[in-house]
């Protein structure tokens, strides 16, 4: 689930077209922005934590919990291995800091009351990974007047598809997603690694009914920490 690159994108689409030019209002961008393409937000491009958007999957136990996101603050996985095989189910999720990433399009650019949930589970059978996953995320992305080149709001409402309101020189943004996957792919286990068909690889830890993971590399499409249960 790449919120980083997706509220990223979001904004470098809505403030020019990811190259320097202007944003054309009324384009495309805006679905890319939500990502229905590349660096999608539940990863359907690959990277994911089951990597394909081939089918398969399976339903997840109806006592799946929904968790809340958390976004920063995530604590640093100490990679132990173990036997990652069964299902399981998530009972927390860490996204790394998106201020950063957000920054980097534009610096005084900013993201509010981010908050989001999630529900699902992943399965392991020794051959291939399944993940069945769905949430909601939301934001205010905040858009000073810096950052829109005296075009105002309209690029970011054509963009994001939603009705912003001018505060103090601010484009003030309602931004949410509804995200989901179900999908399969192989997977090996080497050491505290586990590799998807994909190419993707992940740090993992077993700890008695736990498991932890986070997605390594610098093209991670999962920048955070997960836990799940059984």
């Amino acid at each position: 689930m790449n919120t980083t690159r997706t509220l990223s994108l979001t904004l470098c689409l809505a403030l020019t077209a990811c190259d320097g030019s202007s944003t054309t209002p009324g384009s495309d961008a805006g679905p890319s922005a939500m990502g229905t393409d590349g660096g999608s937000m539940t990863g359907t491009d690959g990277g994911s934590m089951t990597g394909s958007d081939g089918g398969g999957g399976g339903a997840c136990p109806s006592t799946s919990p929904e968790v809340a996101i958390r976004f920063g603050g995530c604590t640093p996985l100490a990679a132990c291995g173990g036997d990652p095989t069964g299902v399981w189910v998530y009972e927390d999720l860490c996204v790394d800091d998106v201020a950063p990433d957000v920054a980097s399009v534009c610096a005084d650019a900013r993201v509010e009351d981010l908050s989001g949930t999630a529900r699902g589970c992943v399965a392991l059978d020794g051959v291939e990974a399944a993940r069945d996953v769905t949430g909601h995320i939301s934001a205010t992305i905040v858009v000073p007047a810096s950052c829109t080149f005296g075009m105002g709001c309209a690029p970011i409402e054509a963009a994001l598809g939603v009705t912003c309101t001018l505060d103090a020189g601010d484009c003030r943004c309602p931004w949410e997603t509804d995200f989901g996957e179900t999908s399969t792919d192989t997977y090996t286990v080497t050491g505290s690694t586990l590799t998807l068909g994909d190419g993707s690889t992940y740090d993992f830890c077993v700890d008695g009914g736990s498991l932890s993971y986070r997605e390594t590399g610098s093209s991670a499409d999962e920048p955070g920490v997960a836990r799940l249960g059984r």
